[in-house]
């Protein structure tokens, strides 16, 4: 169980990927991320090393640890996932603060309404 930033618990739901690294790491402590000495790792070494990683492939250094969660959301929109069910992932207690993550790719959006082509909306006369 992880804790909110309004200090509450709740489940993180995670994928079959996730659990199997997880259950097949070495556990040296009770932390789920831990350093190459097995001891926790800090938000603030998480932090750091994500920007020394974005500088070092010469990505925008105004990327920030913060817009994989921008990433998450809207990879999920753009595959379907409903926005509330996107807002109980991501912990939000009002849809609006959801819909501010899940940015839509046009192409996604045209793909949306060409779903209406495919549609019989009006009868053949």
């Amino acid at each position: 169980m992880a804790e909110s930033k309004g200090g509450e618990g709740r489940t993180i739901p995670i994928n079959d990927t996730v659990y199997n690294m997880l259950v097949n790491k070495e556990r040296l402590c009770e932390s789920v991320l831990t350093g190459a000495s097995g001891r926790q790792t800090y938000a603030d070494y998480l932090i750091g090393r994500f920007k020394q990683y974005i500088l070092k492939a010469g990505l925008n250094p105004k990327l920030h640890f913060h817009y994989l969660r921008h990433t998450f959301a809207t990879l999920l929109v753009q595959d379907g996932t409903p926005i509330y069910e996107l807002k109980e992932l991501l912990g939000h207690k009002d849809v609006k603060t959801t819909q501010i993550y899940s940015h839509m790719e046009v192409d996604t959006l045209r793909g949306a309404v060409a779903r209406l082509d495919r549609m019989k909306l009006v009868s053949d006369q």
